[in-house]
């Protein structure tokens, strides 16, 4: 009986650690994996505007996930009122992963 339990505490562990090297953010990018690292383009355009505005949302453990990531606070959080391009910042390590809106414009 020990050793049925011990098996099944194995199973429901890995499958927790797979589970949670997941995240929450797997829309955009190879965000799975324990640790990742990973920049990316939303919406082009020049980029060139004289300003940048970021907003930013976390998980921890994939489990529970906070933030306002959005392109609106990203822009507001600049003081820009055009946006020229929207690019993404994505990090996972093991337990802790961040997902960032990055605007540019004017």
């Amino acid at each position: 009986m020990l050793r049925v339990a011990k098996r099944v505490g194995l199973g429901v562990a890995l499958m927790a650690v797979v589970g949670f090297s997941f995240g929450c953010v797997g829309a955009m990018g190879p965000t799975f994996g324990i640790w990742s690292d990973v920049k990316g383009p939303i919406q082009g355009g020049s980029g060139s505007g004289s300003k940048t505005g970021e907003a930013c949302a976390q998980h921890w453990l994939g489990i529970v996930a906070l933030g306002d990531a959005s392109i609106e606070t990203a822009a507001a959080n600049g003081g820009i009122t055009r946006v020229d391009s929207v690019d993404y910042t994505m990090k996972n390590q093991i337990v802790i992963g961040e997902f960032c809106t990055v605007v540019r414009g004017s």
